[in-house]
C-alpha cells in the first residue's frame, strides 16, 4: 500500500542501524506518485544523513517551482563538494505513478550513480561535481518522505510505495524485474531493507492516517518507522502478497 505525505509536516522515521549505515555499495528502489509541491521546491524522498545533517545521501523531486523542474534528483555528500546528479527536465511528472532505481558506488569520487525510471536507465546531469572523497558517515535514522534534523525540513508532497535497499549494485535487469514486482526485492542479492507500508500489524488492510503506534516495518532487519504528523495509509488492492505478517 502506499504512505500519502503532505508535503507541509508528514514523514516517517526509520531508526539508525548497522544494517544500513555506511553503505560504499548501495541499490535503492521505490514507487510513488507525486502530488504537487513540496518544501521549498525540492521535497525529499528519502534522507539518510549523519550527525547534523553532514555527511549521507537522498533522493530528491525538483518541483515546478524549481528553475529545474519535474527532475529527479540524487544528492550525495563528500568532503569537498557534495555530488548531485538531475534526471531529463519534466522526466517526474505530477499525478503520475512511477517507479524510482538508483544504484552508487561511492569508493571512487569519480563514479557517479545510475538513476533509472520505470526500470529503465535515463540521462543524468551532473549538476554539481564532487570533490575530495564521499562521505559514508551516515549514521543517523533514514527519513521518509522529508529531509533530516536542524536544516529546512524540505517535506515530500504525494506517495510513496514498497522501499527497498540493497546493499550492492544491481543490474539493469534487476531493476526491470522490480519494476515488474509488486513484492519489492525478495530474493534478490544484497536485500537489507525493504517496508511494503503495511500497518502496524502488518495486515494489508490497514488504512488510515498513520500516527502514535501505528508503526510500520522493514521486514527484513526489524527496523521500526515512527510516522510524525499523520501521513495517510491507503490501501492498494492491487499488491497481494503470498504471504502475510504479523
Amino acid at each position: 500500500m502506499p504512505v500519502d505525505f503532505d508535503g507541509i509536516a508528514d514523514f516517517i522515521a526509520f531508526a539508525a542501524n548497522s544494517v544500513y549505515d555506511g553503505l560504499v555499495q548501495k541499490s535503492i528502489f521505490l514507487r510513488t506518485e507525486s502530488d504537487g509541491v513540496g518544501g521549498a521546491n525540492v521535497g525529499r524522498l528519502l534522507w539518510k544523513t549523519s550527525a547534523g545533517d553532514a555527511a549521507g545521501w537522498s533522493i530528491v523531486r525538483n518541483d515546478s517551482g524549481n528553475p529545474r523542474a519535474n527532475r529527479l534528483a540524487y544528492v550525495h555528500s563528500a568532503s569537498g563538494d557534495d555530488g548531485v546528479w538531475e534526471t531529463d527536465n519534466a522526466t517526474f511528472p505530477v499525478s503520475t505513478e512511477i517507479s524510482i532505481g538508483i544504484s552508487m558506488d561511492a569508493s571512487d569520487i569519480n563514479n557517479a550513480p545510475i538513476l533509472y525510471l520505470d526500470g529503465v536507465p535515463v540521462n543524468v546531469t551532473e549538476f554539481s561535481t564532487p570533490t575530495g572523497s564521499f562521505d559514508l558517515g551516515d549514521t543517523e535514522g533514514l527519513q521518509v518522505g522529508k529531509a533530516g534534523g536542524s536544516i529546512d525540513a524540505l517535506f515530500y508532497n504525494g506517495k510513496i510505495w514498497n522501499i527497498n535497499l540493497f546493499n550492492t549494485i544491481l543490474t539493469p535487469a534487476d531493476f526491470a524485474t522490480l519494476h515488474d514486482s509488486k513484492i519489492g526485492g525478495l530474493g534478490m542479492p544484497g536485500h537489507i531493507f525493504w517496508t511494503p507500508f503495511l500497518g502496524s500489524d502488518g495486515k494489508l488492510a490497514f488504512t488510515g492516517a498513520l500516527a502514535g503506534t501505528n508503526f510500520v516495518y522493514d521486514h527484513i532487519s526489524g527496523i521500526k518507522g515512527t510516522p510524525t504528523s499523520s501521513p495517510v495509509a491507503i490501501q492498494d488492492i492491487e499488491i497481494a502478497l503470498p504471504f502475510a505478517y504479523g
